[in-house]
């Protein structure tokens, strides 16, 4: 009779651990034949419980499901990101108020956000600031602050361990110190009223890019406005430190540029010229030490009615979202006239800057404020979220690839890389 019992207690404590064991298989999402990109273990978000990724749903969730007001008519240019921990964190320069950033962030997927101080107002009350994130391979994340005062050129750069709720500032003037002189028409020029691309930085993970962190500076020229450049500016450790690579890049006319890295590792480089409505691709094999013109101003990629402009990849802290989809990236845009923001995606890598480049193409909202400042970036569950100026305030806007591929436009270009 004993052993009659311990049997059926055996049997009885092995199919509950049976159970926990395909429950716990059952809420962690791996999908039929598909890579688990948030395996525990390997320093990755973890999804919850029951939580499918939202591209993988049969229901399109549209831009317009889960728009947010994040913040108000007197701010200008955001930067948003999403950090290895899947926390979003947005931040905005201040059109009113001279040296004030706002920041917020979110460990909701963007449904409430708690604002916090990256540093005091009065730090840059002579100034207004960009600001741009950048995720450091170790975990932390950068927020880099640059001034557009001509008699204050400053970069800074400020560093958060725990995602978002304090920072500590790295150094002051970590990037113009290190620019190379340049030289136009025999001329050196000295760089003045300094300006980061907003939004983001890139952490490169591809190819042969290790530990690498990059963005474009654009900054003004002294001497009666000589010109614009474009300074491609690296750090390999985590943001502690930065140099130039290469020199500068521009016709010294060039307005703004955003990079973003190709699946082979190489780096793309977009120029937009908004003043005659022109843009160009340029591609570095070399991290950026030097860059061939793929496409030029006369004939470049998606310049109908397109003002500024912000890229991502289609993956989550360096790893694709998408099985076979390593060629995934998007780029969300501004109108030049008119008031619809709209999002491009590429199955190609925008096929390294060459031209007739297929892309799914779609409006992500008609209330957008002309010539504003978009910016992108992926969520762990596969969503994409964007954050830009409609009716004079900032939105965030949340959706996922389902709505764009099934309701997009699939667009075509021409020999001349015109939209047909």
């Amino acid at each position: 009779m004993k052993t009659a019992k311990k049997l059926i207690l055996f049997i009885a404590s092995l199919t509950i651990f049976g159970m926990i064991i395909l429950l716990s298989c059952h809420n962690r999402y791996t999908g039929p034949n598909k890579r688990n990109i948030f395996e525990e273990g390997s320093g990755d978000y973890i999804l919850p419980a029951n939580f499918l990724l939202q591209e993988e749903q049969y229901s399109p969730m549209s831009p317009d499901s889960q728009a947010v007001v994040l913040f108000t008519n007197e701010c200008l240019i955001p930067a948003l990101t999403t950090t290895s921990k899947g926390t979003l964190i947005a931040a905005v320069g201040c059109g009113t108020t001279k040296g004030r950033i706002i920041g917020k962030r979110s460990s909701d997927f963007g449904k409430s956000w708690v604002e916090f101080t990256a540093f005091n107002d009065s730090d840059f009350s002579d100034s207004h600031v960009h600001p741009f994130f950048i995720n450091s391979h170790d975990g932390s994340i950068l927020l880099g602050i640059a001034t557009t005062n001509s008699s204050r050129n400053e970069a800074v750069i400020y560093r958060s361990v725990n995602d978002g709720i304090s920072w500590t500032k790295y150094g002051t003037n970590l990037i113009m110190t290190n620019l190379i002189p340049v030289t136009n028409k025999g001329v050196e020029l000295t760089p003045d009223n300094s300006f980061v691309t907003y939004g983001n930085g890139v952490t490169l993970r591809h190819g042969t890019n290790r530990n690498t962190l990059i963005f474009p500076f654009y900054y003004q020229q002294k001497k009666n406005s000589k010109g614009h450049c474009t300074a491609t500016m690296i750090s390999r450790d985590n943001g502690e430190s930065w140099e130039q690579l290469g020199t500068d890049l521009g016709d010294f006319s060039s307005f703004e540029t955003k990079l973003i890295e190709l699946a082979d590792g190489n780096i793309l480089l977009y120029m937009k010229q908004p003043n005659n409505n022109q843009a160009a691709w340029f591609l570095s094999t070399n991290c950026g030490s030097s860059w061939d013109l793929k496409t030029t101003f006369n004939a470049a990629a998606w310049n109908d009615n397109i003002s500024h402009v912000d890229f991502t990849r289609y993956e989550f802290n360096g790893k694709d979202i998408k099985p076979n989809g390593a060629k995934y990236a998007l780029m969300v845009y501004a109108p030049r006239t008119g008031n619809e923001n709209g999002i491009i995606m590429t199955t190609t890598d925008f096929n390294s800057g060459s031209s007739g480049v297929p892309a799914y193409r779609n409006t992500i909202s008609t209330n957008a404020s002309s010539n504003s400042y978009p910016a992108i970036t992926i969520l762990p569950d596969g969503t994409i979220a964007t954050i830009s100026a409609e009716t004079n305030n900032m939105i965030f806007r949340r959706f996922n690839l389902s709505w764009l591929t099934e309701e997009a436009d699939y667009v075509d270009y021409d020999n001349d890389n015109v939209l047909k």
